[in-house]
């Protein structure tokens, strides 16, 4: 990655608390186009509650978010939809609408004509390989089928920054890796991502840039090699970590320990 081009996403500092709770606790971040970024971290880590902040969905108790170079509660609604697409860890949506119907929704904030929309809705599906699904009623989807569809959904809105949370959560491994290498390819056209992610291999081999959160705080953040620190990750999951070197891949091997010390298979 580079820093020619200004950092698309900056958070400074950030905190958030709920009566005595501190969810979020000194968060500073910048996202880079053309970088996907990964948050990983136990549970109650505070990932799902920086995307909800990243999103602009939730207002930070202090600190500040700028998206573009402008304060993210700035934005009217359509022009934050036309600049960032998220996808929430559970979609809600029990209505009998088809998946087509579904992906065109992330259409909503553009003013597309009729061939335009059709045209946009079609790549989606083709890329979450969802064509074939593209009649179904949403609800009579599988868990991963539903999943897919929100992020064509998603990906339809087609905006420069991406923020999926948990996107991969109930794929099976061969779309996990889709999803990621969707990720890659908006990062490539010049888009940043931002995912949380808990499987630390998957965010490992696919990820630009990795940050390790642990009660509310940023405690690692850099190039895989950096952040899958056996130490550090053995201390935040509180679980005996090894981390090697990926018999195929230039990118680090996590494995969790038994109580033997031996590697969990």
């Amino acid at each position: 990655m580079t820093d020619v081009h200004p950092a698309r996403l900056i958070l400074t500092d950030v905190s958030y608390t709920v009566g005595a709770a501190t969810l979020l606790q000194g968060v500073s971040l910048a996202v880079q186009p053309g970088e996907v970024l990964v948050l990983v971290g136990p549970n109650g880590a505070g990932k799902s509650t920086l995307m909800n902040v990243i999103s602009g969905d939730l207002a930070p108790t202090s600190g500040t978010v700028t998206l573009d170079g402008r304060a993210i509660g700035s934005y009217r609604p359509n022009e934050l939809a036309l600049r960032r697409a998220v996808l929430p860890q559970q979609s809600l949506l029990q209505f009998a609408f088809t998946v087509r119907e579904v992906v065109e929704m992330g259409r909503a904030p553009h003013d597309d004509t009729a061939e335009e929309l059709r045209a946009h809705v079609e790549r989606a599906l083709e890329r979450t390989e969802m064509a074939l699904f593209a009649d179904r009623v949403y609800p009579s989807l599988s868990g991963g089928e539903k999943a897919r569809a929100q992020l064509g959904r998603v990906l339809a809105q087609e905006t420069p920054l991406l923020l999926l949370d948990e996107p991969t959560a109930s794929l099976d491994i061969r779309h996990q890796q889709h999803v990621m290498h969707l990720a890659q390819d908006v990062a490539a056209e010049g888009g940043s991502v931002v995912a949380v992610i808990h499987d630390l291999n998957l965010a490992a081999s696919t990820a630009h840039r990795i940050a390790l959160l642990h009660r509310g705080r940023i405690v690692s953040d850099g190039a895989p090699w950096v952040v899958m620190d056996e130490q550090l990750l053995s201390e935040v999951y509180q679980c005996p970590i090894a981390v090697s070197k990926h018999p195929i891949l230039n990118c680090p091997l996590v494995l969790p320990l038994g109580r033997n010390g031996s590697t969990v298979t």
